[in-house]
């Protein structure tokens, strides 16, 4: 893939903006963060930078239990047991109706 990427970081050491230049074409993304330090959403910004695409991400505790693409598509994480931070299953619905993608680890 050509071209160039540039990060930016919170004083937390958190990603909160990355630029994708290839050619005469820039995309910008934006990432936000809750009190604990869990990215709660990334979008990409618009030449006024104005926030549009997003994803949400859903927790329970410090497990990430599932991203939602509004109007789109959403993955849900099951993991192996009920305070494990193994991964089991993604299950990916691409839209009502649609059948399920079921990817296991």
């Amino acid at each position: 893939r050509n071209g160039t990427q540039h990060y930016r970081w919170d004083a937390e050491h958190r990603l909160t903006e990355v630029a994708v230049t290839r050619g005469s074409t820039v995309r910008r993304y934006g990432y936000v963060y809750d009190a604990p330090g869990r990215r709660v959403e990334k979008h990409e910004l618009d030449a006024e930078g104005k926030p549009y695409n997003r994803t949400t991400f859903l927790w329970d505790g410090m497990r990430l239990a599932q991203e939602c693409r509004l109007g789109r598509s959403s993955s849900l994480y099951i993991y192996s047991d009920q305070g494990s931070h193994e991964p089991l299953a993604r299950v990916d619905r691409a839209a009502p109706g649609e059948a399920d993608e079921v990817l296991y680890y």
